[in-house]
């Protein structure tokens, strides 16, 4: 992760995030709960992609932790689906949007920004929400409109449950595996969307879900001096090898100042077209 020097110390936030949990919850609680209990304490699970899989067993999955009989050990975030083809279960409705639904377990909604232990937290889900497109077309000229702002410095974290289109742009010959997606054109994975509000928001760190496989890009600088870590994660799976859950120490921007450090070795320019030309930073003395 990274930060900038100040006078003062200042305390890095602690979270983690999974990939597509599709109604796994025992597995994802019973890993949660081990990270937690031996790298911990975590302030919340923030969860990316396909959430709760096939709906009519998710429900019957979920409900001993809705009903206090199954524990939830750390308090965990999601999204609305990741398309029309999976949506919500029955119980929650759009007035659980950016509530509580029961003891540590909040649905976040379709789009929009929240403050978490004072992470700002970019999330959307555009693609899900065809049943009210209005709405979701509000919120998220909302989340475009707060990029605007004249004290906007970006976001710490932005969730979304689809890939950004053209995160394979501006990468070295031979950064990205043969074994990565191969049924796939990389150049059409994800969405335009995504890739524009990510833009937008200039996050610290983008995860992301949907494709079922992990990936790390190398960082890419954004307006500000900060860069951004895209990661996908993978589906909640036995298979360690696919790295599913990632654990994040980060201290909030809003909490950040002084000069930025220098480009991690590696660092690209943006790959996405819609955002402004950063220049270049100034050669090292000689």
């Amino acid at each position: 992760w990274q930060t900038w020097p100040t006078r003062r110390a200042m305390a890095a936030v602690k979270i983690l995030v999974a990939g597509d949990v599709e109604g796994n919850f025992d597995q994802l609680f019973a890993r949660v709960a081990k990270v937690n209990s031996s790298h911990g304490p975590f302030s919340c699970v923030l969860c990316v992609g396909d959430f709760f899989g096939d709906v009519a067993s998710a429900e019957a999955s979920l409900a001993p932790y809705l009903n206090g009989e199954g524990t939830i050990p750390v308090t965990t975030y999601f999204m609305a689906g990741p398309d029309d083809s999976k949506p919500l279960p029955n119980f929650i409705e759009s007035r659980y949007e950016g509530k509580e639904i029961a003891a540590g377990f909040h649905f976040l909604g379709t789009a929009g920004i929240q403050t978490l232990d004072g992470l700002s937290i970019a999330f959307a889900s555009p693609a899900s929400m065809a049943a009210a497109p209005e709405e979701t077309t509000a919120k998220l000229a909302t989340l475009r409109e707060s990029t605007k702002k004249a004290d906007f410095r970006g976001v710490d974290v932005f969730l979304s449950n689809v890939w950004p289109r053209g995160a394979f742009r501006l990468l070295d010959d031979g950064a990205i595996s043969a074994e990565l997606l191969p049924d796939r054109d990389l150049q059409e994975v994800g969405t335009e969307q995504i890739a524009e509000l990510a833009a937008l928001l200039r996050p610290r760190y983008h995860f992301c879900g949907g494709e079922g496989q992990a990936w790390q890009r190398a960082p890419y600088r954004l307006e500000g001096g900060h860069v951004c870590r895209l990661v996908a994660l993978a589906k909640v799976q036995a298979d360690k090898k696919q790295k599913w859950l990632h654990a994040l120490s980060l201290v909030p921007l809003s909490q950040v100042s002084g000069s930025p450090p220098a480009l991690p070795e590696g660092t690209t320019d943006n790959p996405y077209p819609y955002a402004r030309v950063v220049p270049p930073p100034p050669p090292p003395p000689t």
